[in-house]
């Protein structure tokens, strides 16, 4: 006789929806901060390096706060480091697409399974699928960001 330590169907449910979530959050924490205000660092730094691109990359650090700073701080060219900041988020903005898609897929699997096995088993491909995007971003990532 096996036990099981769900009272019901839903309590397992509730549970692997659950570990689903918490995964994509702390896989999402690995690539980025959960720091409060970095967002917006991040997205100052994205539009100062757009638009230094979109202005011909002129030798102008003045106008170009944020690029400057991450310049200096990795010891590149303004071009480099414009160019680094756009290819981190391009990565991962391709990355978070993908956990999403994964996180998703296996909350779809878990309240279409009939069995807490089924559940299970939803939950472990996610959760392997998850972790190969993560792998997958850890390896292309250029540092600092």
């Amino acid at each position: 006789m096996k036990v099981s330590r769900y009272t019901d169907r839903d309590a397992a449910e509730r549970e692997y929806l659950n570990r689903i979530d918490q995964l994509a959050g702390e896989i999402r924490s690995r690539h980025i901060t959960t720091v409060a205000g970095q967002a917006s660092i991040y997205e100052y730094k994205r539009t100062d390096a757009e638009r230094f691109q979109a202005d011909g990359e002129p030798d102008d650090p003045e106008s170009y706060p944020w690029v400057a700073a991450e310049a200096d701080a990795v010891d590149d060219t303004l071009s480099v480091a414009a160019a680094k900041i756009l290819e981190n988020r391009g990565l991962w903005w391709q990355g978070a697409i993908e956990i999403e898609r994964q996180r998703m897929k296996g909350k779809n699997r878990v309240r279409a399974a009939e069995t807490v096995r089924e559940m299970y088993d939803a939950w472990q491909d996610a959760r392997d699928a998850m972790e190969a995007v993560s792998d997958q971003i850890a390896g292309q990532q250029q540092q600092p960001q």
